[in-house]
């Protein structure tokens, strides 16, 4: 899978936001034509990419696809699926996200709570502090993590007695935790940014006019920096 340096900004440091997107680049190139060949030859399926679309997952029990990949946040609500008797005979298991060469890593994304100082009333900032830490306390992790399958943020969580007992008994559940504290590249460290979903968007609409468009890996790809870049510098703009 991709590297660090696949979805990297400039103008990113330790002390600086990043400015700008830098995705239409070698190695995304390398990586949209590769999948977009995969789809064309029918060795990958395209499920879509609407809001709650599970036809990936779908493609599973209905005998199209025999893995996919998806975040850790799906396993919950699949054997949820699968206990209401649904699909007889499908199970599910979760290995480590494969990698061609050395130790990809994983990323960690979504379930991150933001409060923002720009146009806040100090009143609405220490009510919102409140709030995020109840909803990151080791109990309401801990739930969250056994109920969805998303990864446990705090260490305490994790290594809680209901967690562990949870993850001893589907291994599973546990299979992104592992892997996200295994050694690896910069993967692991996410996109420190604050346009994170916009990014995202704009990665994933290029994907979209790619394989289902007709689009080129070259427009894609440009496409999708230049939207990136814009959401960045926005919220740059916007919380100064």
């Amino acid at each position: 899978m991709a590297t660090a340096s696949e979805t990297s900004c400039r103008g990113r440091s330790t002390t600086t936001r990043a400015t700008a997107a830098t995705l239409d680049n070698e190695i995304g190139h390398e990586i949209r034509t590769g999948w977009k060949d995969m789809v064309d030859s029918g060795l990958a399926l395209d499920g879509g990419a609407a809001v709650g679309n599970f036809d990936h997952l779908l493609a599973i029990p209905t005998g199209e696809a025999a893995m996919t990949i998806d975040a850790s946040g799906v396993i919950g609500p699949i054997n949820d699926v699968l206990k209401s008797g649904e699909y007889p005979g499908v199970s599910i298991a979760g290995a480590p996200l494969p990698s061609l060469t050395g130790k990809g890593g994983v990323p960690v994304g979504d379930a991150s709570l933001w409060i923002t100082a720009k146009g806040k009333s100090p009143v609405e900032r220490a009510a919102a502090w409140e709030l995020v830490k109840y909803l990151a306390a080791p109990d309401q992790i801990a739930a969250f993590a056994i109920a969805s399958g998303y990864v446990p943020i705090r260490e305490s969580a994790a290594e809680s007695s209901e967690v562990q007992e949870f993850w001893a008994q589907n291994p599973t559940y546990r299979v992104a935790y592992d892997q996200l504290l295994a050694p690896g590249g910069k993967a692991a460290n996410g996109s420190v940014i604050g346009a994170y979903q916009c990014v995202r968007d704009s990665v994933r609409d290029a994907l979209i006019g790619m394989l289902t468009q007709g689009k080129s890996v070259d427009d894609a790809l440009a496409q999708a920096q230049q939207d990136a870049t814009a959401a960045i510098q926005d919220y740059n703009s916007r919380v100064g």
